[in-house]
């Protein structure tokens, strides 16, 4: 069996050579570059309040009949608002992301329902993206009701109605 001993000195040079010479070209294109702008938005806060209608009874209400109020603002970007679906379900006779069914929680495995909606009262241009509702670009606060979606007949209980808000940047 052959032994072979190098020196330390003559293997580093062998790789020095050998990495040197595979470095070694010139660029045979021209450059290309890519450009992009990073948008930076501010933090913003979200604040949200639901009051419920002090005066509601148990009974026949009309479609559009007022059961509470909601109020929003950010500090910052463009007001956004949908309905919590881990709260309230979609409500399958109205199309309307802005719109929910509300069970009666007094009661175990109540039937009794409320089928409402977020109301806009003054004219904003919206779009609706995924669950949210988003409100014209620079729209920081709002200040509106909740509705019936259609004649009902109420029955005594507690129906919570949970809204989510949030800024949206564009």
């Amino acid at each position: 069996m052959k032994s072979y001993h190098y020196s330390v000195s003559a293997l580093a040079l062998a790789l020095f050579t050998f990495s040197g010479s595979t470095v070694a070209g010139a660029l045979i294109s021209s450059t290309n570059n890519a450009l992009t702008q990073f948008r930076v938005v501010s933090a913003s806060q979200a604040s949200v309040t639901v009051n419920a209608r002090k005066d509601l009874a148990a009974g026949s209400v009309p479609n559009q009949f007022k059961v509470g109020d909601w109020n929003g603002s950010v500090t910052a970007g463009t007001l956004a608002v949908r309905v919590n679906r881990t709260l309230n379900a979609v409500n399958p006779d109205y199309n309307s992301k802005g719109s929910g069914v509300s069970t009666d929680t007094s009661v175990v495995n109540s039937k009794n329902q409320l089928k409402f909606q977020l109301m806009v009262e003054r004219t904003i241009p919206q779009q609706v993206i995924g669950d949210w509702i988003v409100f014209e670009q620079g729209t920081t606060s709002m200040i509106s009701t909740i509705t019936t979606t259609s004649a009902q007949v109420l029955a005594a209980g507690r129906y919570p109605i949970g809204v989510e808000l949030a800024a949206w940047a564009f």
